[in-house]
């Protein structure tokens, strides 16, 4: 086999898992980690890109799928904009803290994420601390496991 066909066999296969793993998000039988873990496979949301129906990317540390075909454009924003995106992940997903690289995706008052394995909101726009860097920016809501008991007892 040459050069050329394994590298179009191997892309073959990739595609094959992204779009497996679009099927299990899309009918939610993922573990939170599971969901997680499978975010950073997906392309990152860009501004200027064409976009396809059923095209999947991550932004915010969400999965959003493309509603009608479109080129994004920066006042589109996909978590305010329900007409061309969908949004994948459930509400109660708290992805792990991860170092913004501006203030596109910095974090905003009342984002919740995982931070040493206990669940931080935001209390302030425009967060591209870490609660570890700058606790007066984040309110400390526990362990990680204390965090989920208590969601579930609100819930119930």
């Amino acid at each position: 086999m040459s050069r050329l066909e394994k590298a179009i066999e191997f892309r073959r296969r990739i595609d094959a898992n992204v779009q497996a793993t679009r099927k299990l998000i899309r009918v939610d039988e993922l573990e939170e980690d599971e969901l997680l873990g499978m975010i950073d496979l997906y392309e990152s949301y860009e501004i200027g890109k064409s976009y396809q129906a059923d095209d999947t990317f991550k932004y915010e540390g969400k999965l959003y799928k493309v509603i009608q075909e479109h080129t994004s454009q920066e006042n589109w924003i996909p978590s305010e904009l329900p007409a061309l995106y969908l949004n994948l992940m459930p509400d109660n997903v708290i992805p792990e803290w991860k170092q913004p690289t501006g203030a596109h995706d910095s974090y905003k008052n009342g984002d919740k994420v995982i931070f040493n394995n206990k669940v931080y909101e935001s209390i302030i726009d425009n967060n591209v601390w870490s609660p570890e860097t700058n606790p007066k920016g984040w309110k400390d809501l526990g362990g990680l496991d204390d965090y989920k008991n208590q969601e579930s007892r609100e819930d119930k």
